[in-house]
């Protein structure tokens, strides 16, 4: 339930000074995201996204994950909201791309999870937060090679849930190297009726497909 004392009077939730415009921030402070209508390709599943991973956003989603600013919570949930709405995909169930308990006991709360519970109940959808289990633990990825990050993931997850009459879409804070997602497709090995991939950023170095 929202209150932070009404989200700061209705101050961004960035400078603290000027009205709210979208998402809980100001006019100012929205302009300095980079908004797109792009979506990337995994493996013939179309992953959306809102964001590009760089500048204001970047910092917006770490200072969630690293310091738990719970304020943060509702701009990424509401963003995310605003996506799922415009490609049309309420009737989807939600599933989310997991951690391991020991990243979830060091940060001291699942940060996915927590979002995407915003996210169903801003959008009455379906949540299975235990649908997809880690069950390995691996390293951080950007140290990697591509070999290496493949590996890394190989096994990392497990179906925990019976998806076989379910349309799916799974969850994740930022698209990096597209790898966690294809290893999520391989680990559902397609016991599903439909599947897609809900971000709210992707990485800006890489070459995007625009909606037409």
């Amino acid at each position: 339930m929202r209150n932070f004392s009404l989200l700061f009077q209705k101050r961004c939730i960035i400078c603290h000074e000027k009205k709210q415009f979208k998402y809980l921030l100001c006019e100012d402070c929205y302009e300095k995201l980079i908004f797109v209508d792009c979506y990337r390709d995994i493996d013939d599943t179309d992953c959306y996204f809102s964001l590009l991973h760089q500048g204001l956003t970047k910092k917006l989603i770490y200072d969630y994950k690293l310091s738990r600013k719970e304020v943060v919570r509702y701009f990424l949930a509401d963003v995310i909201s605003s996506k799922i709405k415009e490609k049309n995909l309420q009737d989807y169930t939600l599933l989310i791309v997991p951690s391991t308990k020991s990243t979830i006991n060091r940060r001291g709360f699942d940060h996915i999870h927590e979002i995407a519970k915003e996210v169903a109940n801003n959008l009455d959808m379906e949540y299975l937060p235990d649908a997809i289990v880690k069950v390995k633990e691996t390293k951080i990825q950007h140290n990697l090679s591509q070999l290496q990050r493949i590996e890394n993931l190989k096994g990392a997850f497990k179906v925990n849930a019976d998806l076989s009459n379910r349309k799916i879409l799974v969850l994740d804070d930022i698209v990096t190297t597209k790898n966690t997602l294809r290893e999520i497709k391989r680990t559902l090995n397609g016991n599903y009726v439909d599947l897609k991939f809900v971000a709210v950023s992707s990485r800006s170095n890489e070459k995007y497909y625009n909606w037409v």
